[in-house]
């Protein structure tokens, strides 16, 4: 009778040992998604913060441009009067 039960016993150790693996290998792929994901998080942080710099950047030159051409158009008017047609709206 006790030689019945006992591959029982083994079995359900063998389950659980196979469960503790499992759960192992399992919590390992979670912890590597996690760490790529986080990488690629972190790469796309990036990205968009260059991104920010460069759009920055461009409304910046675009400010100076728009005061230049102001300063052309008010050097023109003073010399020459006004002209709406030559330049139009310039702060559109």
């Amino acid at each position: 009778h006790y030689h019945h039960q006992q591959p029982n016993v083994v079995t359900d150790q063998e389950k659980r040992l196979r469960r503790m693996a499992t759960n192992r290998e399992s919590a390992r792929r979670s912890r590597m998604r996690a760490r790529m994901m986080k990488e690629v998080l972190q790469m796309q942080v990036k990205q968009l913060m260059a991104l920010l710099e460069y759009n920055h950047q461009i409304l910046q030159e675009n400010s100076q441009l728009k005061e230049t051409v102001s300063s052309f158009y008010d050097q023109y008017t003073i010399s020459y009067g006004k002209h709406e047609d030559i330049l139009g709206n310039i702060n559109d």
